[in-house]
């Protein structure tokens, strides 16, 4: 007589301990790293620790790696605080300012969420705005207008990725302009309008050249006439300074 099959309840309770004959071989676990440690470090100016320096609050791993986390805060020896930042697990974040040595202000940062535009300005030791424009992560994006220190505007443009793109104007000190142009990608491209300290304007680079190129064109045509190269011998040298490109010598 055949043997009656096993009941449907006895092979509910048999079933686990098949899917565990399946799984294979154990892996075994690996220990997880513990935490880092949190720590406050502190510097001083003198050796009884009343007048302070620099305090960081830190992440120490297990293997040694030491991780900004937290305030960041330094002070000048005159007990005035020079900058104030913040980091999240190494990356800039929050809002950063800074001092001069009279408590002035120097700059303000805001890194906001890393993906949308935040304010950031700086000021001249006498006070006045310096710079004032955006930044994405702490990098100059969007419009931006640069003054003297006296309070006249310096330059005035668009910035993309930390790199001037587009048009850009420059006035000297007195509010007479300077140079006009386009950037691309920090690059300067095209056609430049500058004028020289007694307000000539001169007109360097053409349709798509750097001004440099337009400046080697110009020179080789055989339109110019013998009174504007009289001119040329007269007029002295022409140089603009625009600001973090160095001094340009357009007439060479």
């Amino acid at each position: 007589m055949r043997a009656r099959s096993r009941s449907p309840f006895l092979r509910l309770l048999l079933l686990p301990l098949v899917l565990l004959d399946c799984r294979g071989p154990r892996i075994p676990h690996e220990p997880e790293e513990p935490p880092p440690q949190f720590q406050v470090r502190r510097t001083w100016w003198d050796e009884a620790k009343t007048a302070p320096r620099h305090l960081a609050e830190v992440l120490v791993h297990e293997d040694g790696r030491v991780e900004r986390h937290g305030a960041e805060i330094a002070w000048f020896e005159g007990g005035t605080k020079e900058y104030e930042r913040r980091y999240a697990h190494g990356a800039p974040a929050g809002l950063w300012r800074a001092w001069y040595a009279d408590g002035a202000p120097s700059s303000e940062i805001d890194f906001g969420d890393g993906i949308h535009p935040a304010p950031m300005r700086w000021w001249h030791p006498n006070g006045r705005l310096e710079g004032e424009g955006q930044g994405i992560a702490g990098v100059k994006e969007g419009p931006w207008i640069h003054w003297w220190p006296g309070g006249t505007k310096e330059s005035e443009g668009p910035y993309r990725a930390g790199r001037r793109h587009g048009e850009w104007s420059f006035w000297h000190e007195d509010g007479r302009p300077k140079a006009r142009g386009r950037y691309t990608k920090g690059r300067r491209v095209g056609e430049w309008h500058l004028w020289d300290a007694r307000g000539v304007e001169h007109v360097r680079g053409g349709k798509g050249q750097p001004p440099e190129e337009g400046q080697r064109a110009a020179r080789k045509s055989s339109t110019v006439t013998p009174a504007a190269r009289m001119r040329h011998l007269i007029v002295p040298r022409l140089r603009v300074s625009l600001p973090w490109t160095g001094t340009e010598r357009w007439n060479r």
